[in-house]
Parts: structure tokens; sequence; C-alpha cells
């Protein structure tokens, strides 16, 4: 698959981004505060963290901190629940490389102006193979793009085949424990810094 050898530049509104950003995070605290007891906050928190892998202006992880924040006991629970699904948009992703018509991916990329977070993806998929996604996660690059190319390859090689390679087996399982590893780690902080600190400010007060 090819793709612009000179990449143009995504056209953005950072302050137009930074709203977007702000008006959703508001809605979540409110959202979370409102079902801190209840399931929807990690079914809601499961939703808005497998959206912003495709739409990449949610807060994800503060958006993390932020329920953590208004259901502490529940730090671990909310941690591999992001997660999942972090890792379940990675596994959309490969369906949208492997049943898409590689010129539509092509005119997507293009037109989004994504052409330099691909090329990348593919240098570090050609570089670290399935375990590239870990990574990917790990430092918060699109890791979706790495199964997107997996799905692609599958789709070449293995035409008239229902099945899924190893490959994408792999870069799903390393998707997940690298996203597993961050989360708990932000969702951990969370939890017991925030105790921390209320304990300080009832010593103050």
């Amino acid at each position: 698959m090819r793709v612009a050898k000179e990449p143009r530049k995504p056209k953005k509104n950072p302050s137009r981004l930074k709203k977007i950003e702000k008006k959703i995070f508001s809605v979540w605290m409110e959202f979370s505060h409102r079902h801190h007891s209840s399931i929807f906050l990690p079914l809601a928190l499961f939703f808005l963290l497998y959206v912003d892998g495709f739409v990449m202006v949610i807060p994800s992880l503060l958006c993390l901190i932020a329920a953590v924040t208004i259901s502490p006991e529940r730090w671990v629970s909310l941690g591999l629940i992001a997660a999942t699904a972090s890792a379940t948009n990675n596994a959309t992703t490969y369906l949208i490389g492997r049943f898409l018509p590689p010129k539509m991916i092509d005119h997507l990329i293009s037109s989004w102006g994504l052409e330099n977070l691909w090329l990348k993806a593919q240098t570090a998929l050609s570089h670290y193979g399935p375990f590239a996604t870990f990574i990917a996660t790990i430092f918060s690059l699109p890791s979706q793009f790495v199964t997107a190319i997996i799905g692609l390859a599958d789709a070449e090689r293995m035409r008239g085949n229902p099945g899924v390679s190893s490959s994408f087996l792999l870069a799903i399982f390393f998707a997940f424990i690298g996203s597993s590893i961050k989360c708990l780690i932000v969702a951990g902080l969370t939890r017991y810094g925030w105790v921390s600190l209320e304990k300080k400010l009832e010593r103050d007060l």
C-alpha cells in the first residue's frame, strides 16, 4: 500500500479542539458525579475511550483520572476497562484494514492528513513486529494504525480465509498489556495520590 511521499498537514484549529475537549471533559465530570456508584460509569468510560481511538479529541486519560477520583474504590476495574476499550479499538481498526478496500484507506489517510502517523506505524511494525502495539500504547502513540496495517497485510495474504493471523492476535495481546500497565499506573497514582491529598486537606482544615 502506498501513501503520498510529501504528506499534507492536517487542517486543524487548535483552539476549537481545546474547546471541544473542555466541553467533553465538563460533561464527563457531571456524568461521573451522577453515576459514581452505578454500573453506568464503567460502561460509559469504556464507550468514551473506545470512541476516542477514532476521533482522538477526547482527553481519555483525564476522563480516567476523573472517574477514579470520583469512584476511587473501583480504580482497578476502571483501569482495566480503559485498557479493554483501547484493545477493542485496535481490534476494530484491524477489521477496517482487513475488509475496507486499500484505495479507500489511502483516501481517508490523505484527506485527514495522517500520512506521517501512517508511515511511522509502518516503520514501527517493520522494526518491532506486533510488539509495536505495546510500545505505541505505552507512549500514547496511535497503535490503531499498526493493527490496521496488519489487517491490510492479512487481507492480501489470506484471501478467502475468514480467520485471523498470529500477528493480529499478538498485536492485540501486546496492546492490551501495554494499555493495562499504563492505565493501572495512572489509576493507581490517582487513587492513592487522591487519598493522600484528602488526608492532608483534612489535617490542614
